[in-house]
């Protein structure tokens, strides 16, 4: 969260470690125009306990108590990956 943002106060940075479970998700459908493939985003319960929200990786609709990492992300900052069974 930006240092400005009015909420920042609100919020505590912390360090993502271990596997976390998909609390809630949705799935997008972009504009056929816009020529992306849908996607899920959801948000992840991790120990300590963090909920964060983010984009949801894979090909494979997420399930609600799915395990899932973080990882660092160009594009989005982070992302969650799936944990195979």
């Amino acid at each position: 969260m930006p240092d400005a943002s009015p909420l920042a106060a609100q919020h505590e940075t912390v360090a993502v470690r271990g596997v976390g479970e998909v609390y809630s998700f949705t799935i997008i459908h972009p504009g056929k125009k816009s020529g992306e493939s849908p996607y899920a985003l959801g948000y992840v319960d991790f120990p300590g306990p963090v909920r964060i929200f983010g984009r949801l990786c894979g090909t494979v609709r997420p399930t609600i108590g799915e395990k899932y990492v973080a990882r660092r992300d160009e594009q989005f900052g982070y992302v969650f990956d799936a944990v195979q069974a």
